[in-house]
């Protein structure tokens, strides 16, 4: 029975999975974790001292605008901070260990993408270089190697989406699978979520049409609403939303066509090889090389997610992280069909560019985005948070407190000092240390009689480390694959009488 089982593992399913393993887990350590980061790592260790997330832990405050006056931290849903908490639990804090949780996710990712890939094609070649595609893909790399919701958030929507496949083909205990993943993703990312239920209730509407199956799908989704509930009054998620701009709209629709284009699918040059390919040969059959049928319920997911945030108010790469594994399964449908077509060679040719290089997604601006990756998990980075946290690790007693606007969570996280993140100019307080992050503060604070006054009483002290405005962001776009060397440094000051 073994033997059976080992026999249909796919080896390239495996080497892909290794060298992912490999790209993932490399250096994992090195880069301090950023605002965003460190913010989830705190959550989670409120889990574990209060049972839940919580904004305040009796010293420091997070983000007081985005905490809404709660107690209980309500600005994300909780899940993340379970999963970090038990990781926490489990071997202790460090920076590998609070990424560590989100790599495996990442991991399980790509195993549901090739999975998911097998169950809509028959053809084992398409879910193959969806895998490249996606291994290779620095974008996800980068992602998955964050501490924060995105590799869960990823993991859940394609079991959600894989459960329904099941559920549309009758499979046993597949309503319960639809459920549990449901459920996960909705406490993981509730905005992700509601795309994902709108893209299977239009599959089911306007694609599949079998009334019973509907019925049994919409009893599922009253059990999932009715747990849901609860959480929907807990955050008062009825006071997030955003109103409706149309110039804002316009603007997302732009800002995730580029993006896509730019660092996804080379959208741009599908549409212009296409077309020239039907101008050559007039018999390119477009329901085939789009992927028909079995194509239809990506075809949906990636158009409802799309629609969906157009309407979110603020826009970032990231949000399209649930369907970067769709827009590559339908891309490996194009390439599949050209590698077995009569212009096989420019297929190759295409599939190589994509894995190694940006040259068809931007090439007035062509470079290899692996080999920063490669660069980047084999050297040493040093960021504005590591030399923070070292010197205050160093010089600063446990009772002192810092004042630092932005970026402030990684040195809560990693020193345990208390730090006052308000506005440089909001109070003019004079703790024992003030950093004044250069991208972070107010325009006036420079020329204030409150800088005057920092300077004179306090000492002034520059540090060899960049004072870049983020420690590193996933952002492909903002993403430092080294470390920044021509700008200016890091400046703390310490206080002269402090005792």
């Amino acid at each position: 029975m073994r033997k059976n089982i080992l026999a249909r593992v796919d080896p390239f399913f495996i080497a892909a999975l290794v060298l992912a393993g490999f790209f993932l887990l490399k250096n994992l350590g090195n880069i301090y974790l950023w605002e965003d980061e460190a913010e989830t790592a705190l959550l989670a260790r409120s889990v574990l001292n209060s049972g839940y997330p919580k904004g305040f832990d009796g010293v420091n405050l997070l983000k007081p605008t985005l905490g809404m006056g709660s107690e209980y931290w309500i600005y994300h849903p909780w899940g993340a901070f379970y999963i970090l908490a038990l990781f926490f639990w489990l071997f202790g804090e460090s920076t590998f260990v609070s990424r560590l949780p989100f790599v495996l996710f990442g991991l399980g990712a790509l195993a549901l993408t090739y999975r998911l890939a097998r169950r809509l094609y028959p053809e084992k070649g398409i879910a193959r270089i969806a895998l490249a595609l996606l291994v290779f893909s620095v974008p996800f790399l980068i992602n998955m190697r964050q501490c924060r919701y995105y590799a869960p958030t990823l993991f859940f929507s394609l079991w959600s989406m894989l459960a329904f496949v099941r559920f549309t083909r009758k499979k046993r205990f597949s309503s319960w699978e639809l459920l549990g993943s449901w459920g996960l993703l909705f406490f993981t990312n509730n905005g992700i979520w509601i795309p994902t239920i709108v893209t299977q209730i239009a599959y089911l509407g306007f694609v599949l049409k079998e009334r019973r199956t509907i019925q049994r799908f919409l009893g599922v989704l009253l059990v999932n609403l009715l747990l849901a509930v609860p959480w929907f009054f807990l955050a008062r998620t009825f006071t997030l939303g955003a109103e409706i701009d149309w110039e804002h709209t316009r603007k997302n629709l732009e800002f995730y066509l580029r993006v896509t284009n730019k660092y996804i699918v080379p959208l741009e040059f599908w549409i212009l090889f296409l077309g020239l390919l039907w101008g050559i040969g007039k018999k390119i059959p477009v329901g085939k090389v789009l992927g028909g049928r079995s194509s239809l319920l990506l075809w949906l997911w990636a158009a409802v997610t799309l629609m969906f945030l157009l309407f979110v108010e603020q826009r970032h790469f990231r949000y399209l992280i649930s369907v970067l594994p769709v827009f590559f399964i339908l891309e490996s449908v194009l390439l599949f069909h050209l590698l077995r077509s009569q212009w096989r060679w420019i297929g190759w040719t295409i599939l190589t560019l994509l894995l190694f290089t940006n040259v068809l997604n931007s090439p007035h601006r062509a470079h290899s985005p692996l080999s920063n990756f490669l660069y980047e998990i084999t050297h040493d980075y040093d960021g504005p948070n590591e030399g923070i946290v070292l010197y205050l690790r160093k010089h600063a007693k446990p009772t002192d407190t810092v004042k630092l606007k932005y970026e402030d969570t990684p040195v809560m996280f990693y020193t345990g000092l208390k730090v006052d993140n308000r506005w440089y100019l909001e109070e003019e307080t004079y703790p024992e240390w003030i950093i004044p992050r250069r991208p972070w503060a107010e325009d006036g604070f420079w020329e204030s009689r409150y800088h005057a006054n920092i300077q004179k009483r306090y000492e002034r002290i520059e540090l060899d480390y960049p004072d870049i405005q983020w420690e590193n962001r996933e952002d492909p776009g903002a993403h430092q694959f080294r470390t920044v060397r021509d700008v200016p440094k890091i400046i703390i000051y310490r206080r002269h009488d402090r005792s």
